[in-house]
């Protein structure tokens, strides 16, 4: 069986993370498998499956702007791979997928990553995605939010709907590095709680949200840092704001890494304050090291955070309540082991990427084995 991803970037982000990682399972289980990066630069995240890049640099294949050439170079790809499933890892991924005329070529697969609130603007864009997302042959939905939402408001056949859960592999969050010597990398002081964004700098992340909850606590809890880790549009935004709020010295922006184990290794809680989000890996590779999380209620955020048991949720966009929620865990330190123990407990077993890999994997073999109609030869 040959299968064919289609990624947006190379940067790492949710989408991407997972695609890398279902590969390496996908491997162990003899699949073929060619991945078609969009837009992305070979010296950031790196696959170990062969891989292509379509376009070097940092365009994000999610903006409503189409570009006729790397549609152009996606069919190519295709044409030559000769896929039988190919999996569109995301909405961005998936328009190109369609537009490129890979869905009449072989089985489509869409991995819905999250929710359409916060990067759907505009009924044509809507008009847009539910049409592209009616082409294809399965839907992956990560959680129930997203689910409902692909039935509800873009007409998907429940019949080609599932839900398979994000997964981790929690191998790769194994730290070797003395935990001390981390602290003294990251200038992070010996002693300090440590609280982590990971993620995107970008509008729906909203990293701002995580200046402004430091600038909020800073003079009430002087023994409180702040790592923001990730990359993205916002990063100017986010280096300005830092300054200007007064927390360049409890607060430091990171950028972009692949040392994850290594920035959980030295976290005590992890903070999400996305304006919407899917079912963030980074959740549950915290909470499989023993980090839980603090943040909005958005998306499938409360599918995967069991609030007072795993994590604290608050209401989306209440920034309030969530640096009330912040301290509240923080400033218990019987609180704060026990979600996180939950969380490693539940979390290793429900979300191993393992056993979500076995799922895609009986997914990919049921529907190459539906018959095939209207769909042409690749030499077309």
């Amino acid at each position: 069986m040959r299968v064919l991803h289609v990624v947006a970037t190379t940067l790492r982000r949710g989408a991407e993370v997972f695609a890398t990682g279902l590969t390496d399972e996908l491997a162990d289980a003899r699949v073929e498998q060619l991945v078609v990066v969009l837009c992305g630069r070979e010296a950031d995240l790196r696959y170990d499956v062969p891989a292509v890049v379509l376009r070097d640099g940092r365009a994000d294949p999610h903006t409503p702007k189409l570009d006729p050439g790397l549609i152009v170079q996606l069919h190519s790809c295709a044409k030559e791979f000769r896929p039988d499933i190919v999996q569109a890892h995301g909405g961005g991924p998936l328009k190109y997928a369609v537009l490129a005329g890979l869905h009449r070529r072989s089985k489509l697969v869409y991995r819905r990553i999250g929710t359409a609130a916060g990067w759907i603007e505009g009924s044509a864009q809507r008009a847009l995605h539910a049409w592209t997302a009616r082409r294809a042959d399965r839907v992956v939905a990560l959680g129930e939010a997203s689910a409902n939402e692909a039935l509800v408001e873009f007409g998907i056949d429940p019949a080609s709907l599932t839900v398979i859960p994000n997964g981790v592999d929690a191998r790769r969050l194994v730290s070797s590095t003395d935990p001390a010597k981390l602290r003294a990398e990251f200038e992070i002081p010996s002693n300090a709680t440590v609280v982590t964004s990971i993620g995107a700098l970008s509008e729906e992340k909203n990293p701002l949200g995580h200046v402004r909850v430091a600038a909020s606590m800073a003079s009430g809890h002087p023994g409180l840092f702040h790592l923001l880790v990730g990359e993205g549009p916002q990063r100017g935004q986010v280096d300005t704001a830092v300054k200007g709020e007064g927390v360049d010295g409890c607060m430091r922006v990171l950028g972009a890494t692949n040392r994850i184990g290594d920035v959980l290794a030295v976290t005590d809680v992890l903070l999400v304050t996305s304006r919407t989000e899917g079912m963030p890996g980074v959740v549950i590779e915290a909470g499989m090291v023993g980090v839980p999380t603090v943040g909005y209620a958005v998306g499938s955020m409360p599918e995967l955070v069991s609030h007072g048991d795993t994590g604290w949720l608050v209401a989306a966009g209440d920034s309030a309540a969530l640096v009330a929620a912040l301290e509240r865990v923080i400033g218990d330190s019987e609180l704060l082991t026990r979600l996180g123990k939950r969380a490693a407990e539940l979390y290793r077993e429900k979300f191993d990427l393992t056993s979500v890999a076995k799922s895609y994997l009986a997914m990919y073999r049921d529907i190459h084995s539906e018959p095939s109609t209207a769909r042409v030869s690749l030499k077309g």
